[in-house]
Order: structure tokens, then C-alpha cells, then sequence
């Protein structure tokens, strides 16, 4: 499981990527505050439409990695971009566990006793899609 930046730069290839973000978001789903008005379901649907789409959980001709064999620029930007999702959906578990205030656009997002101080490190509010 993927919860560090360092554990996240261990994927090489855009299928174990896909699937350590996939776990990643499953973990979240057991965090209460994140399943407020079904934001960590939204997400993780949104994310298995995309990994769908592109082919990114497929697995040998069909997938993102054999499409994009010829091209690894292309392919390293890919599972960069999926390491840096597992970092930032490990910070919503984090500040999920937490249980903190968060608030973005002027609207309360989580609810709890920690500092908003600490989610403000965790979490800069421009990087957030809500």
C-alpha cells in the first residue's frame, strides 16, 4: 500500500499505478468524513471511468502501457501524475483521520476538532478538487 511519496515512486508501470491509486481509494471509503455527500465515491468513480477509458487497468495489447511503449516520455509522465494522485489521496486520508475543519471556497468541507492550521500544510486549497 502506497502512503508516502517515497512508497508512491515505486510503481513502474501505469497498471500498478492505476491499481496502487485504486487501493488508495478504497482505503479512504472506510474514513466516515470522506463519505460525506458521497465525495470519496464520486472520486473513486471518476477515477475508474477515466482508467477505463484510457485503458490504464487493462492488461496486455489493450493497456495504456503497451499503447504507449514507443512513446516513455509519455509513459513516465503518465505514472508520475499517478504517484502524485496516491500522495494526494493519502493526504485525504490523513486529514479524513484527523478529523479536521477544512474549509474550501468558503464552504466546510470536513468537520472536527484539529487545526485548520494543519490541514492548510497538508492540503494547499488550489490543489483540491472538490
Amino acid at each position: 500500500m502506497a502512503t508516502t511519496l517515497a512508497e508512491a515512486q515505486m510503481p513502474e508501470s501505469i497498471l500498478d499505478a492505476t491499481q496502487a491509486c485504486l487501493r488508495s481509494f478504497n482505503e479512504c471509503l472506510t474514513i466516515p468524513v470522506l463519505k460525506h455527500r458521497e465525495w470519496v465515491e464520486n472520486r473513486l468513480a471518476d477515477f475508474n471511468l477515466w482508467a477505463a477509458g484510457v485503458g490504464a487497468s487493462a492488461k496486455e495489447r489493450l493497456s495504456l502501457d503497451s499503447r504507449l511503449v514507443c512513446e516513455p516520455g509519455m509513459r513516465t509522465v503518465v505514472i508520475d501524475l499517478l504517484k502524485t494522485l496516491i500522495v494526494y489521496v493519502h493526504q485525504c486520508k490523513t486529514i479524513g483521520r484527523f478529523n479536521v475543519t477544512y474549509q474550501f471556497a468558503g464552504l466546510t468541507v470536513f468537520q472536527g476538532s484539529k487545526s485548520k492550521a494543519t490541514v492548510k500544510n497538508l492540503m494547499p486549497p488550489h490543489q483540491v478538487r472538490f
